[in-house]
């Protein structure tokens, strides 16, 4: 089909600048979460909790901040958003995408699936912004990566 690749998937390194102000943008959405859930008194989910802290502990990390966040943004942010938006346009791609990688986490309960389908717009808008997967898989990781730490340090 004559695809560039490089482009249709966002191949590209960002910019310092780039990356803090979407990390900033994500701390602040990490602090929103954490309001709705106490606000809702939605504990996390305890098969991601046992996965995560499952014994060789290296499996979780490795699964959590390393594979997943590289897999599913290439899939869902990668090629689905591009094909996507070669078709239906920037924002329908977005809230498709996300709805789509949202499905993904069917295990958790409705109040979860929300706040992971507003990171899942938020991750669809830096990449269309950006054009760049390397900075949602970065910042998919980090965002593991809090869910580790506070699952580790708050379980074991």
């Amino acid at each position: 089909r004559g695809l560039n690749i490089t482009n249709e998937l966002g191949l590209f390194l960002f910019k310092k600048s780039v990356f803090f102000k979407s990390s900033l943008l994500l701390a602040f959405f990490l602090i929103l979460e954490e309001i709705y859930m106490r606000v809702l008194q939605i504990e996390a989910p305890e098969s991601f909790i046992r996965f995560m802290l499952s014994e060789p502990i290296i499996f979780g990390v490795f699964t959590t901040i390393i594979i997943a966040p590289i897999l599913e943004e290439f899939v869902f942010r990668g090629f689905l958003l591009s094909q996507l938006r070669n078709t239906l346009g920037g924002w329908a791609a977005i809230g498709l995408s996300s709805l789509t990688w949202t499905s993904l986490h069917f295990q958790y309960e409705l109040k979860i699936l929300f706040i992971l389908f507003v990171l899942g717009l938020i991750l669809g808008f830096l990449r269309w912004q950006y054009n760049s997967l390397f900075l949602v898989m970065a910042l998919h990781a980090i965002n593991n990566l809090v869910a580790f730490a506070f699952a580790y340090f708050t379980f074991v």
